[in-house]
């Protein structure tokens, strides 16, 4: 048992009178501060704040949870016989209670918002793909290549899906900290998928123009510009793997401007 070296008291909503955090005041005659202390303060202010974000509109059960982190940082913080090694085994525990009772939903949440946006996106891509295959018989466009921007298209669409399928499969196990943002990068679903999709684009056209051609089975992505399938295919694996496609695209750029460069000593 230690002496608490902290004041606690509930933030309110100056309009509203709810609840919506904890004020954490350091008490001037315990200095230093003991480091077990500082280290649950700082971890119960990170729990309010997943909080604030989980429950922006409050409600009964962020009043509960809130409740909940008041009485455990009493017990670590406040008080002649202050316990920071309970308090800390208790905010573990609670912790591992919201995640069991929230991680489904906001998982799903985020699922199908990132679904909705992927269908409208990928549906769109897939029409403006048909449209423009349809158009590549016609007289006047059969010199503007519209069969290749369709090729473009249809692997614009498979990334959206395997952007979908990413997350899924990133985020099976969900920990307390995403809860409060989904996503580590702070990007939101259209955003995200439009940055993939671009990417994609990006290497359709390392593809195409033969700066990169990759073989694996039977397959080979010197067909990008023939094959619907193997566009698809391209935009499903470059959605798939979205996380790690920046650096990939990053260091293909800086081989071609090496490549590039012209040589010491060249006029």
């Amino acid at each position: 048992m230690a002496q608490g070296a902290f004041t606690i008291d509930y933030d309110e909503d100056s309009h509203t009178g709810r609840k919506k955090g904890i004020t954490f005041c350091l008490k001037d005659s315990l200095e230093p501060t003991p480091e077990d202390q500082t280290a649950l303060w700082l971890d119960i202010e990170r729990v309010v704040e997943t909080l604030r974000q989980l429950f922006p509109e409050r409600g009964p059960r962020f009043d509960s949870y809130l409740e909940d982190a008041f009485s455990l940082a009493s017990v670590g913080l406040v008080g002649p016989m202050a316990k920071p090694a309970t308090a800390v085994l208790a905010l573990q525990s609670l912790k591992e209670t919201i995640l069991g009772n929230e991680a489904g939903r906001v998982k799903n949440r985020h699922l199908r918002d990132l679904g909705r946006w992927a269908l409208g996106l990928g549906a769109a891509a897939v029409l403006l793909g048909l449209a423009l295959h349809a158009l590549a018989g016609w007289g006047p466009l059969a010199t503007a290549n519209c069969a290749l921007l369709a090729q473009f298209c249809y692997a614009w669409a498979g990334a959206m899906a395997g952007t979908w399928v990413s997350f899924g499969w990133r985020k099976a196990q969900f920990r307390f900290e995403d809860l409060g943002r989904p996503e580590a990068d702070f990007l939101c679903p259209p955003a995200r998928l439009v940055f993939t999709g671009l990417q994609t684009v990006i290497i359709g056209l390392l593809f195409t123009l033969g700066v990169v051609n990759v073989s694996f089975g039977q397959i080979d992505t010197a067909g990008f510009a023939q094959s619907v399938e193997m566009a698809l295919l391209v935009g499903l694996l470059c959605g798939f793997s979205e996380q790690t496609l920046p650096s990939a695209i990053a260091r293909q750029a800086t081989t071609l401007l090496r490549g590039a460069a012209p040589a010491k000593g060249a006029a």
